[in-house]
């Protein structure tokens, strides 16, 4: 399972805007330093020395931060002596009044464990009942229930994004031990995206110090790497293991069902195009359905294996699933049919979700009986379950016949 590292005290961006300007400005003042003792044997000494200090300390933290993906300021501390003398020196060097830089950084010192500590190592805070914008639920964990959470709502997620999580607990007991949570983000074929692996609060409550009965406010953000590659649906995994290394508690529904995961929607991740699109081997086409999907071009792989390549051309939503029938006989109005096989299929994210311009894949694996040859016209269109219709196409029955095509089973 992947996770998503983040700092987690991070200040306001002003102040990181500062203390950049300020290391700036240190660096000429120290290279106008340098300038004027250039012949200052000992001088220029001293700053080499502090320079090669500073030159080994940093390349410890880049091979290190290869190794592991991480960096972190703490990592610099070995090399804060090093730092600190030399941007003295180029302060001074400019004349800034030490008690200009000196004065800020302690108020801030002094404002930030009641700012930005403190509230980090709170704990989640108890509630008197669920707002109404919350969702209830009834999934339990043992003797901890999850009775309700806020969600944004399904939506297309690009990597980098941040996506906020409030889960509201409900503890019938303390537990005897500790047992630890994972929200993760996942794809479509259950692949980790994103998780997060802490205690209640960010780690600030311990599930052995649960008040039974109180409902605790538990807030996260969930943030999609900003690497993450994907062309997915994504939901929200929500889970509970036995801290440190135990196996998955499985959680209980409200009819008593034991299931092997709760999962809630949450839209799907777009990070670049299909990687399904079928390339120059495709036969073209321009057939468009409905004003709002092109049929650009189709395939028929290992002769069984029916890609359909689709352009979204005015935005559309909906249950729309795409069904490719092959029929015994071309299809004529009124007559009766017989059809041999169909297969049907949905993009791997949902048209809602999409783009004008944007293109994808549809796949169709008819199971042909073994040593099966024949040839056929593969029948094509658009359907949404909840409307009871299909999209329009100039074909009979809103079905687009594809060229003759000839399919071959599996070895007998």
């Amino acid at each position: 399972m992947g996770a998503v590292v983040k700092f987690s005290i991070l200040t306001h961006d002003l102040y990181y805007h500062l203390t950049d300007a300020l290391s700036l400005i240190s660096v000429g003042g120290l290279l106008v330093f340098l300038a004027k003792n250039r012949k200052n044997s000992f001088l220029l000494a001293v700053v080499s020395l502090l320079g090669v200090f500073l030159a080994i300390g940093s390349a410890i933290l880049i091979w290190f931060s290869l190794q592991v993906s991480a960096t972190y300021g703490r990592h610099l501390f070995p090399s804060i002596i090093s730092i600190s003398v030399l941007m003295a020196m180029g302060l001074i060097t400019l004349r800034i009044p030490p008690l200009l830089v000196v004065t800020p950084m302690l108020l801030f010192s002094l404002a930030s464990p009641f700012f930005y500590i403190m509230p980090q190592y709170d704990h989640p805070p108890i509630v008197a009942e669920i707002p109404e914008s919350a969702t209830k639920s009834f999934a339990r964990w043992g003797d901890t229930s999850l009775v309700g959470y806020e969600l944004p709502p399904p939506r297309r997620w690009a990597p980098g994004d941040e996506i906020p999580l409030t889960l509201y607990w409900q503890p019938s007991a303390q537990t005897k031990e500790l047992q630890a949570l994972f929200p993760t983000l996942i794809d479509a074929e259950g692949e980790a995206i994103a998780t997060i692996d802490s205690f209640p609060g960010g780690g600030t409550l311990p599930t052995t110090w649960w008040q039974p009965g109180q409902i605790y406010k538990d807030d996260y953000i969930l943030q999609i790497p900003p690497d993450a590659q994907g062309y997915t649906t994504v939901q929200l995994h929500i889970g509970w293991y036995p801290f440190p290394d135990g196996s998955n508690i499985w959680p209980l529904l409200e009819s008593g069902r034991e299931t092997a995961a709760f999962i809630l929607p949450l839209g799907a991740l777009v990070a670049g195009e299909d990687p399904n699109l079928l390339g120059a081997d495709a036969a073209s086409d321009d057939t468009v359905f409905g004003e709002a999907i092109r049929l650009t071009g189709h395939l028929l792989r290992e002769n069984h294996i029916l890609e359909l390549e689709w352009q979204i051309l005015e935005p559309i939503s909906g249950a729309w699933r795409v069904f490719a029938i092959v029929l015994a006989e071309p299809y004529q109005e009124g007559a009766p049919v017989e059809v041999l096989w169909q297969r049907d299929s949905v993009p791997a994210v949902p048209l809602g979700f999409l783009k004008a311009g944007e293109r994808f894949v549809t796949r169709h694996d008819f199971e042909l009986p073994p040593g099966y040859q024949g040839e056929h016209v593969v029948y094509v269109g658009w359907y949404n379950e909840d409307l009871l219709q299909r999209l329009p196409v100039a074909h009979p029955s809103n079905m687009l016949p594809l060229p003759l095509t000839a399919f071959r089973g599996p070895a007998a």
